[in-house]
């Protein structure tokens, strides 16, 4: 374990410099003298043992202490302590269901969606609600999004997929709208009840939004990538992950048209996830060889490698600010992005 710090330590620090933002060097009195020790804060990712063996597809938290990741044979996961130790929430089932996303507003309310069913949850996972099904005839629940007690959910009900609003935890749904332009849209983004985009990867691809609540779409001509994941850090401003793996879509205009962002690699690597805290700060993270993060502070104009994590297969990544981040991938890896205190002595005092 010793060794693979040091080594991570080192292709962090290679491939990161530490901006000044990240600084956590408090400032010195005026009575300490030249001697007085600092402090560099070092970025670093560090295992976590989640306990599981899953593909974990999902993972989400809400504060540096509280998160949640989900995946494969009835798998969800939770911890209270950043990452430290992790706990199962549901029995583990052989063949069970694959649970795709995990979504929480707080360290109570969230919700969990496989393409077969959808779970809510007012208590941070202890107990788990089924949500009746929308429509006698539905056959699967699509993507969804999350405002506050509100969930807009996608549902697909024969040949088309339908939006359909709860706020009970999906005891009782409303239709909004009609028919979307298509049946299959991938990822769903309401950034308050009026304001919305649904995206669809796969050829030909598609990106379709609303400005009225779902009650009308309109499609977007702009290629996007096969995992075609789209974030919104406002109803103007907001990412999907572009055609080419070395690019991300950005839209200043919420989504009527599109410019390319570099991101700085050098050959086109599959994006697996995309998230934003604001119209500054975002993550991207990459299924290239050894899997890497990428980080912009400045909406995208640059982004920059927070290191390799070792693995290919991840899937997911959640950062609640930037000093803590968790990635997540094949065979219940967990990865933990924080920073660590390096002490430096300054010089010593003349004699």
């Amino acid at each position: 374990m010793l060794i693979r710090l040091v080594i991570a330590l080192i292709a962090v620090t290679s491939l990161f410099t530490l901006p000044t933002s990240f600084s956590r060097a408090a400032a010195q009195d005026d009575q300490e003298t030249e001697a007085t020790p600092t402090v560099r804060w070092v970025p670093r990712w560090d295992r976590q043992e989640s306990g599981a063996s899953d593909n974990l597809f999902a993972v989400t938290f809400v504060n540096p202490m509280r998160g949640w990741a989900v995946g494969a044979n009835n798998t969800i996961l939770r911890t209270t302590n950043g990452g430290e130790t992790w706990t199962r929430l549901q029995e583990r089932r052989d063949r069970g269901t694959d649970f795709r996303e995990v979504t929480f507003v707080d360290e109570n309310h969230g919700w969990v969606r496989s393409n077969e069913s959808l779970l809510y949850t007012s208590n941070g996972g202890d107990t788990w609600q089924p949500a009746a099904k929308p429509e006698r005839n539905a056959s699967q629940f699509g993507p969804g999004s999350v405002l506050g007690n509100t969930r807009l959910q996608l549902v697909t009900v024969g040949a088309s997929q339908r939006l359909y609003r709860t706020d009970d935890g999906g005891q009782a749904w409303t239709q909004i709208g009609g028919q979307l332009p298509r049946a299959n849209y991938d990822y769903l983004v309401f950034t308050d009840l009026t304001h919305g985009w649904a995206s669809h990867g796969f050829t030909p691809s598609q990106l379709a939004m609303t400005q009225d609540g779902g009650a009308t779409w309109s499609v977007v001509s702009q290629p996007i990538n096969q995992n075609s994941k789209i974030v919104f850090a406002s109803p103007a401003t907001g990412w999907i992950l572009g055609e080419n793996g070395t690019v991300v879509l950005n839209t200043a205009n919420g989504g009527q048209s599109w410019s390319t962002q570099s991101t700085g690699l050098r050959t086109s690597q599959p994006l697996t996830d995309i998230q934003v805290l604001s119209e500054a700060l975002g993550y991207i993270l990459t299924s290239s060889d050894t899997g890497v993060v990428l980080r912009t502070a400045d909406g995208g104009a640059s982004w920059q490698s927070l290191g390799a994590l070792g693995t290919r297969e991840v899937r997911a990544v959640s950062f609640t600010d930037a000093e803590h981040g968790w990635v997540v991938g094949d065979q219940g890896f967990i990865d933990y992005f924080h920073l660590v205190p390096v002490p430096e002595e300054g010089p010593a005092n003349a004699e």
